[in-house]
Order: C-alpha cells, then sequence, then structure tokens
C-alpha cells in the first residue's frame, strides 16, 4: 500500500514503513493510504484496544514486524497517558 501527502503539495508515493519512520511528509502534510481500505468498524468495535490496533494496522497493511512493535508501544503509550 502506498501513501501520498494530505497537503497534495508533492506527489512522491512512500511505502508504510517510510510514512511510519518519518511521520511528515516533505511538505509537511500527514501520510495518509492512497486508497483507504475496506474496514469493519462495528467488529472492531468489539475488540479489545490491543485487538482494534492490530486489525487497523492488518486493515492498512502495515508489516507484521512493524505491527508488533507498535502493538506492544500501544498499551505501554496509553497507560503512560492515563497515569
Amino acid at each position: 500500500m502506498n501513501y501520498v501527502s494530505t497537503r497534495g503539495q508533492i506527489k512522491e508515493k512512500v511505502s508504510s514503513a517510510y510514512a511510519i519512520k518519518t511521520g511528515l511528509a516533505k511538505d509537511g502534510g500527514l501520510y495518509m493510504p492512497q486508497q483507504l481500505p475496506d474496514f469493519d468498524w462495528q467488529h472492531c468495535l468489539t475488540l479489545s484496544a490491543q485487538g482494534q490496533s492490530a486489525a487497523i494496522l492488518s486493515a492498512l497493511r502495515i508489516s507484521p514486524r512493524l505491527a508488533s512493535i507498535y502493538l506492544i508501544a500501544i498499551p505501554i503509550m496509553a497507560t503512560a497517558l492515563i497515569t
């Protein structure tokens, strides 16, 4: 899946790994999928927070290795924000 800038000032398409690693596009926009995948939001809401994260990352076709890093980090970051 390719990602593009929300500002659209550059036509560069990047991989999910590159978009996550850099965060912002060269024109200052956020990266978003070039095409949004089909996603069952109602089913996602029935899952645990970690399950929701896994479903979203899977739908965005984030590589399993990168997804596993985020699935570990998301609950840790959420706990830090709550406490």
